[in-house]
């Protein structure tokens, strides 16, 4: 009976001693309007918080305690200078062309507010990144309907992997943050594909597409091949064929 008494004791003192650590370590946010002493508080309810930008945020939680959440250091100036220099290029395009797909012949006969209504001055981002493709398709295509060789999948893949930076630079942190990077991953790997086989066929052609795009000029180090019907171009080896030799050993 002693035992149990003692138990039941030592239970009521540890229930009371947690209930007043969460009364401290947990309490709801209060509103501003009554300068921090009012008892109306806001309709988010959660741990303490600190949001210093550039000083990790500590979260106190009535579980864990105070623990440190992962925080992403300050961008520098350069850094922010640079994102809104590539925001404003991409923002940069002419108004008056018309949308994909449509022709001058196509709108010759419309009034000059639908004429003004099929052009991109007021498309979405989409058809604007659409119109783009259009464009680079048109300057790199081998052939007529050409779609899909290697250079113009270069091309095409560089507009969206642009389209998405872009997407990641103005929403950082909206709801498809984790799908749009997903995809910008995505897209740089096929991007990375297309050069290697455009880089092994025709470097003449890689060199002039890489500066096109402003793409950087990558070199791989690619085996060669005994096939006479599948020799790579002598103007792409340049030394990789010894690289990858030395990898080899």
């Amino acid at each position: 009976l002693k035992s149990s008494s003692f138990r039941h004791c030592l239970t009521a003192m540890a229930l009371q001693l947690a209930g007043r650590l969460s009364s401290r370590l947990w309490r709801p946010a209060v509103s501003p309007a009554t300068g921090g002493s009012g008892t109306l508080p806001l309709l988010r309810w959660g741990p303490i918080t600190r949001d210093t930008r550039g000083v990790p945020r500590v979260r106190i939680s009535r579980y864990t305690g105070v623990k440190a959440v992962k925080k992403a250091p300050p961008k520098t100036e350069w850094q922010v200078a640079a994102e809104k220099e590539f925001l404003a290029m991409r923002a940069d395009f002419p108004k008056d062309a018309l949308l994909p797909g449509l022709t001058p012949d196509d709108v010759a006969g419309l009034t000059p507010e639908m004429r003004q209504c099929l052009t991109l001055r007021c498309a979405n981002a989409e058809q604007v990144s659409r119109w783009r493709k259009h464009q680079w398709i048109r300057k790199f295509q081998r052939r007529p309907f050409d779609t899909n060789s290697p250079a113009v999948r270069m091309a095409v893949l560089t507009e969206r992997i642009l389209r998405l930076r872009a997407h990641l630079l103005r929403k950082p942190r909206d709801g498809g943050h984790q799908e749009a990077k997903q995809a910008h991953g995505i897209a740089l790997s096929k991007r990375l594909k297309a050069m290697k086989t455009l880089y092994k066929t025709d470097f003449t052609l890689y060199k002039h597409v890489c500066s096109e795009l402003g793409v950087r000029l990558m070199r791989f180090a690619i085996p060669g091949s005994r096939d006479p019907q599948k020799v790579l171009n002598p103007q792409a080896l340049d030394g990789d064929r010894a690289r990858f030799l030395i990898r080899q050993r």
